[in-house]
């Protein structure tokens, strides 16, 4: 029995530093995502674009890769376009490796888009893979990845 004690003892203390490690990821990813959320909801195209690290990159689902200054193009672009966001981020899994995190993540985007001059609501939802780094005390976003839904 009491070998037993003392295996379930190890066992429990040689997975808490891990299980903290990955309670640190999820919950740092969450607050950056709030953040990121809270630009988006108020169309801060440089506020989005300072959580974006300067070697910052996409993948899409077609396997084309953009670039950082592609990324805030296409922001300007479109946040003049869109209004009542409600944008929500959902971290299924957060990892942490030293100063990287890597999080899956659900967006889910209810807003209002001007189409032909009018605004027409509209429900977006996409799926992705996000590594952050931290950099001179913040984390950035470095690697989004989109995943099929």
């Amino acid at each position: 029995m009491r070998t037993i004690v003392k295996v379930a003892a190890f066992v429990l203390a040689a997975t808490l530093p891990f299980t903290a490690h990955a309670q640190d990821a999820e919950g740092i990813a969450k607050r950056v995502y709030a953040k990121f959320a809270r630009l988006m909801e108020r169309g801060d195209v440089t506020g989005m674009s300072a959580l974006l690290a300067p070697d910052y990159y996409a993948v899409g689902l077609d396997g084309k890769t953009v670039t950082k200054a592609d990324t805030v193009a296409m922001m300007k672009q479109m946040c003049p376009t869109f209004r009542d966001v409600d944008a929500k981020f959902i971290v299924t899994e957060a990892y942490r490796s030293g100063n990287e995190i890597t999080a899956w993540v659900t967006m889910d985007v209810k807003a209002k888009v001007k189409t032909d001059g009018k605004w027409q609501p509209r429900a977006m939802k996409m799926r992705f893979v996000e590594t952050m780094a931290l950099r001179d005390g913040k984390w950035l976003f470095v690697q989004t990845h989109s995943l099929d839904e």
